[in-house]
C-alpha cells in the first residue's frame, strides 16, 4: 500500500505533466487558407514554371507542386509542436517530407520562398474552442 505522501506526490506529478492530448489539438481555422497561400506564394509559379496547390485538412496542409497536371513534389505543413526537435519553423509551420515524392531542388526553392515570406499561419487549439451550439 502506498503511503499518503507517495500518493500525493503521484497526483502532483500528474497535474504538472503536460498532456499529450493537448499537444495534438492544434487545427487550422478556415481563414488559414489565405495565410498558407501567402506563405507558399501559390499565386505565382516556381522558377521552373511549376504551380503550387495547398489542401488544408484539419491539423495539417498538404502542398503539391505540379508540372502541368503531374505532382512532382508533395509535402505536409504541420504545427511546430508536431515536428522533431530542432525542426525549422517557417511562418508558423514545420515541413514534413511526407507523403512524397520530393524533388530536392523544388523543395529548396519552396523553402526559400517560405523563408522570404512575411506570412504566418495561425493555429487554434481545438480543445479550447467552444462547442458549436445545436440551435
Amino acid at each position: 500500500m502506498k503511503s499518503p505522501l507517495a500518493a500525493l506526490a503521484a497526483c502532483v506529478s500528474m497535474l504538472a505533466a503536460p498532456s499529450s492530448a493537448t499537444a495534438a489539438s492544434w487545427v487550422l481555422p478556415p481563414e488559414a487558407a489565405t495565410e498558407v497561400a501567402g506563405l507558399i506564394g501559390n499565386d505565382r509559379p516556381l522558377a521552373g514554371g511549376q504551380g503550387l496547390m495547398a489542401s488544408l485538412d484539419g491539423d495539417h496542409v498538404v502542398v503539391t507542386v505540379l508540372a502541368g497536371e503531374t505532382p512532382v513534389t508533395r509535402i505536409t505543413l504541420r504545427h511546430p509542436s508536431r515536428g522533431e526537435a530542432g525542426a525549422e519553423t517557417l511562418g508558423g509551420v514545420i515541413v514534413d517530407r511526407a507523403p512524397g515524392p520530393v524533388d530536392d531542388a523544388i523543395l529548396t526553392e519552396l523553402l526559400g520562398r517560405m523563408r522570404a515570406s512575411e506570412a504566418v499561419v495561425h493555429w487554434v487549439d481545438a480543445a479550447a474552442r467552444p462547442a458549436a451550439s445545436g440551435g
